[in-house]
């Protein structure tokens, strides 16, 4: 019974440990640190990136942000990239960028595989609450794949208008499966 109750607590204190810290912790990965703690730099980056090709209508510029293999596997992205061009024709000078960047971490032989990260754009600028935005731009992207480097980049940018019922508009750019 003794012995029951130590494991029990154990594996309490691990499951607690691990929920607070990630799986960095429990592998001693510092790589999974670094990857996540500088998540949300890496998306304000990426979306001020974006933002900048857009208001100069940079669509060379856009297409460089993508992984080579969407490049490559996207016969339509110069097309997609010029229809979310075509949406801003006076640029973006209105927006927020939200602070709230996600990561996900897979680890294969105790080292990071990938690191795929999302950042928000919501436009026009909506204040606080964000969660009402009714436009917004949301940026996917793999920062660290070490087996598959041509991964590494922006996997999609999806645009989307839901202002007007009627008229709901949404562009979808590149593929998350060329991530993988």
């Amino acid at each position: 019974m003794k012995l029951l109750r130590k494991i029990t607590i154990f594996a309490l204190i691990a499951l607690l440990v691990s929920s607070f810290t990630g799986c960095g912790f429990i592998l001693g990965d510092a790589e999974y640190y670094s990857a996540h703690w500088g998540s949300e730099k890496r998306g304000r980056e990426k979306a001020e990136q974006l933002i900048t090709y857009i208001n100069n209508k940079d669509s060379a510029g856009i297409k460089s942000m993508f992984s080579p293999k969407n490049r490559r596997n996207n016969k339509n992205l110069d097309i997609k990239i010029n229809e979310l061009l075509a949406v801003f024709p006076d640029g973006l000078s209105e927006y927020e960028i939200s602070p709230l960047v996600g990561g996900q971490c897979e680890t294969e032989s105790w080292s990071v595989k990938t690191n795929e990260e999302s950042v928000d754009i919501f436009i026009p600028k909506m204040g606080a609450n964000t969660s009402d935005a009714d436009k917004y731009i949301v940026i996917e992207y793999t920062h660290i794949n070490h087996y598959h480097e041509d991964q590494v980049g922006v996997n999609f940018i999806r645009y989307c208008d839901w202002t007007d019922e009627d008229n709901e508009k949404e562009i979808v750019i590149g593929s998350k499966w060329d991530s993988y």
